[in-house]
């Protein structure tokens, strides 16, 4: 990997895409303060080839923790970052997402297909990570392309 680069597992790491529910938006915001932060003075910065996309579910609107900081994030950067938020009890006017996280929701939001410079992390409760996980692996992405804080027992150790 070069300079201004993320690598996982001896990958570069170009195009990151967060899949968060409910309290795993937390950690997702440090991930993509870190992201940028490493790559931001470097050709990735520069072009359209990569960045972070995010997508949070949540119950309902009070719940939309955080996403001031992806504005603010998005508002510094707004060529590397991108986010669609997802509510299961969406108020009146809603536009984003309703329901629930599901493989067009990914495919249309987060970087399709996998790719071997792509890394998908979740963060989530346990239930929502094991159902993305499902999804992520019918949709075709390699085990070593995306990351769940739940099934790492290195990480609920």
């Amino acid at each position: 990997p070069s300079d201004n680069s993320w690598s996982y597992h001896g990958r570069e790491v170009r195009k990151l895409s967060l899949l968060c529910g409910g309290t795993g938006l937390a950690p997702a915001v440090q991930i993509a303060r870190a992201y940028i932060n490493s790559i931001q003075d470097g050709p990735l910065a520069l072009s359209a080839q990569g960045g972070v996309k995010i997508v949070y579910a949540a119950e309902a609107a009070g719940d939309l923790a955080f996403t001031a900081a992806f504005d603010a994030l998005k508002a510094r950067y707004p060529d590397l970052l991108s986010y669609y938020l997802v509510l299961n009890k969406p108020p009146a006017g809603w536009t984003q997402g309703i329901g629930f996280v599901d493989p067009d929701c990914i495919r249309k939001n987060l970087w399709f297909p996998p790719t071997d410079d792509h890394l998908l992390v979740m963060c989530g409760p346990p239930i929502f990570e094991k159902i993305m996980c499902g999804n992520l692996t019918k949709m075709g992405y390699p085990a070593e392309q995306f990351y769940s804080f739940s099934a790492d027992p290195e990480a609920t150790a």
